[in-house]
């Protein structure tokens, strides 16, 4: 039975990462966990592991961090103009401030006997894999949005802004699984309601951090079904990349394969037809 993680990973040990775990295929998929807590690369390692020989875990931190990463500047040429870019990363300032969780639990993984190639999980791929995501920009591709939500807490933003940004995440998130992974609505019931929002203080980072990891495990729930492509891929080989699985039938974003474009009629176009739900709120 594939098992399916999301994980909105703390580039620091102190702080919170969502965890959002399921098992089995979309139709038939058994709910796990959805969780906000400090976790240790090792036992986030060995958590995977545990969830036996098929497994696809996508993770928003970045993993691969070479000289001359261009995710970040692909990410943003893609996603900036619906202000969703992302913060470059560098190996050496991640490994000095203390901020190095993502390469630090690629190295396990890979050791561990994960693919980090996002490519190689194809339609049902039978495997571990483990690859780099990016939440606003699922979003922003999953659900046609003009910008990201706004749910993420800046210096700047009042709270209420970020509660309200919350709530219309969780009536997407929702949607989604309505569409998608119906099965799945009941165990999250808690983290989908809007009285979640109320949360104060690190309560409510942790609520943010678990829908993070829903849209993570959403991800990778995609990424087995339909299997990834090239264009979905933004950035290069072991330099680092971000996955955006669906983003290479997105006409928006001059799709690779025009023949994919999901406004096209199609045969391709039907085969996406039962995940309309990933576009509506």
């Amino acid at each position: 039975m594939p098992a399916f993680a999301g994980i909105d990973l703390a580039w620091t040990r102190a702080n919170d990462s969502g965890i959002c775990i399921v098992r089995g295929e979309p139709g038939r998929l058994e709910f796990v966990c959805c969780d906000a807590r400090p976790v240790e690369t090792d036992e986030l390692r060995d958590l995977l592991l545990a969830l036996g020989r098929d497994v696809v875990a996508t993770i928003d931190a970045p993993l691969l961090v070479g000289p001359d990463r261009t995710a970040e500047r692909e990410v943003g040429r893609h996603f900036g103009r619906y202000k969703a870019s992302a913060h470059s990363a560098d190996a050496e300032l991640l490994r000095t401030t203390g901020r190095d969780a993502g390469p630090r639990l690629a190295e396990a993984l890979a050791a561990a006997g994960f693919s980090l190639d996002p490519l190689a999980v194809t339609r049902g791929a039978a495997g571990r894999f483990a690859f780099e995501v990016y939440p606003h920009a699922l979003h922003v591709c999953w659900f046609e949005l003009k910008e990201r939500i706004r749910y993420k807490r800046k210096p700047r933003w009042k709270v209420a802004g970020c509660r309200e940004g919350l709530r219309e995440l969780q009536r997407y998130l929702r949607g989604a699984l309505d569409a998608f992974a119906p099965e799945l609505v009941l165990p999250l019931a808690a983290d989908l309601a809007p009285d979640a929002t109320n949360a104060k203080g690190r309560a409510l980072k942790q609520l943010e951090d678990r829908l993070d990891a829903v849209t993570c495990m959403l991800a990778a729930l995609r990424a087995w079904r339909d299997g990834m492509r090239t264009g979905d891929v933004l950035g290069e080989g072991l330099t680092g990349y971000v996955a955006v699985p669906g983003l290479a039938l997105d006409c928006r974003f001059g799709a690779v394969h025009p023949v994919g474009c999901r406004h096209a009629h199609d045969a391709e176009h039907a085969r996406e037809a039962d995940l309309r739900g990933l576009h509506e709120p």
